[in-house]
């Protein structure tokens, strides 16, 4: 293929060995379908099966030089370039096979991936529970579904986001490429506020079961206690471990169902359980239904706060995880959250003992 020349003018005659940001035309290229799996964006594909992909290769043999051919442009200055030859050996093929560069560690899979995440948000039932009951009461379960229902329309759309976007950063990085800077700054630092938020209220839920065990602990200064600590930890450069987040997540799935069979023998041997939940059910409401069911919506929403997370380490994921983790997060808030600590909670509660107890479960573990 020869190359092209160009010119406004007799002055502004360029030759081939120059370089322009404005036009560049590859020779010794050949195309062809790539159908193989690769990682990311190069593996998008259209959620549902609604769609179609085709991708065409661009690569070049190991050693092929690609010559560009350019323009004149005013406020371009060739004598800054030093090549006038470019090697796109190791950009657009990489680009397009997504391959690794240079990756030394490994990549996460699903459930160390999903650990990570599911942290966070499978701990929001330890707070959510009795902020949730205290404004709905009896309906407070429907609210929890529906906030299920709503994190099931969202993670499909998350999940298309993630995949066509895979870069570290969450929703700032998808509204940085879908608006501008300001917005996405806003977001960025609604983002840390929440995360902030979601520390604070986990250590003050942890505090809340530790005066269980000591009576005399002040949780004013043992929730900042406590913040400090795993500040001091981050400070001095200890990062999170993918196996540790695994077990932890591991060992808190298996107590939270351990707890779940607890309450389900507790019903089938006690009658008064089944008297129980139909006390709590004819309770009046605080105001109305729908009124009641809305701010218990609005109140289950902090449990979910976590669920975005799983995007900020996408990079660091294995082809086709992100998807799966945000499935199996949504798999943990449907079940745990309304069936087990709202809907068996009131067959061992009365529904005013989650108003002056924030510890729900321990409660529920003393019946």
């Amino acid at each position: 293929m020869t190359s092209i020349n160009l010119d406004n003018s007799d002055e502004g005659r360029t030759s081939s060995t120059e370089i322009s940001p404005l036009i560049s035309q590859i020779s010794q290229s050949s195309s062809s379908l790539h159908h193989n799996v690769r990682r990311h964006s190069t593996t998008w594909d259209f959620p549902g099966r609604w769609g179609e992909v085709t991708r065409i290769d661009f690569s070049t043999p190991t050693n092929d030089i690609i010559s560009t051919a350019t323009v004149h442009n005013e406020s371009y200055d060739p004598s800054t370039t030093a090549d006038s030859r470019l090697n796109f050996e190791g950009r657009i093929p990489k680009l397009i096979h997504g391959e690794k560069e240079n990756k030394s560690h490994k990549m996460l899979g699903e459930w160390h991936a999903t650990a990570i995440a599911g942290n966070d948000i499978s701990s929001s039932c330890l707070y959510t529970a009795g902020i949730c009951a205290q404004r709905a009461g009896q309906y407070s379960f429907i609210s929890l579904y529906l906030v299920a229902f709503v994190l099931y329309l969202f993670r499909n759309i998350y999940a298309e986001v993630g995949l066509a976007l895979p870069l570290n950063g969450g929703a700032y990085n998808v509204l940085l490429n879908c608006t501008t800077k300001f917005i996405a700054s806003i977001a960025a630092c609604l983002t840390l506020v929440s995360y902030i938020a979601t520390a604070v209220v986990s250590a003050g839920s942890a505090i809340a079961y530790g005066q269980n065990l000591w009576s005399g602990l002040d949780p004013s200064w043992a929730v900042m206690a406590l913040l400090g600590f795993f500040c001091l930890l981050t400070l001095m450069g200890l990062k999170e471990s993918a196996n540790v987040a695994l077990v932890i997540f591991a060992i808190h799935i298996g107590t939270m169902t351990l707890l779940l069979i607890m309450c389900l023998i507790k019903i089938m041997k006690s009658y008064d359980s089944i008297t129980m939940f139909i006390e709590n059910w004819q309770t009046k409401p605080l105001k109305n239904i729908p009124e009641d069911i809305y701010y218990g919506f609005a109140l289950a929403l902090l449990g979910v706060s976590g669920f975005e997370t799983s995007s900020n380490y996408i990079e660091e994921q294995n082809v086709g995880v992100f998807p799966k983790t945000l499935r199996n997060m949504w798999y943990v808030v449907s079940l745990f959250n309304p069936c087990k600590l709202l809907l068996l909670s009131f067959y061992m509660l009365f529904i005013s003992t989650p108003f002056c107890d924030e510890d729900v479960l321990n409660t529920v573990l003393k019946c």
